[in-house]
């Protein structure tokens, strides 16, 4: 069975994820979204209502759609950005990771999209380690 990214990089959190109730795993991913939203962003409008939304516990797979095509190209502008050395390449990386984040987030909770969810919100911070750390906390 493969892995999931979260946990080859922090196993301990993978565990952690894998003890909570649906619950709670809900209240994490939100938590991590909320965490990981405050990266700056050019598309504050559709990040809100993703938030909104997940605050509401409520699927949306139509929005989820939409922050993956936002993802895919602010992936594409963070991998050109980067390759011109272009400073700003590190924040593009992770209002990528957001966007993927709140995508994921938004789909039918399984133990993929949560673990996926919460790999991507962490990797819209500059520090995921410690936002690992936080989330356990």
């Amino acid at each position: 069975m493969a892995r999931e990214r979260l946990e080859i990089e922090a196993p301990e959190v993978a565990v952690h994820l894998d003890a909570q109730d649906p619950e709670s795993l809900r209240r994490l991913v939100l938590e991590a979204c909320q965490r990981a939203s405050t990266v700056r962003t050019d598309h504050e409008p559709l990040v809100d209502l993703a938030l909104s939304q997940l605050v509401r516990g409520t699927p949306d797979d139509n929005l989820a759609r939409k922050l993956e095509e936002l993802a895919e190209r602010t992936d594409d502008r963070y991998l050109t950005a980067q390759e011109a050395a272009d400073p700003n390449w590190a924040t593009l990386f992770r209002s990528a990771r957001l966007a993927s984040a709140l995508s994921l987030a938004l789909r039918e909770q399984t133990r993929s999209s949560v673990l996926n969810s919460i790999y991507e919100a962490a990797h819209a911070s500059p520090d995921t380690a410690a936002f690992y750390r936080d989330l356990l906390l």
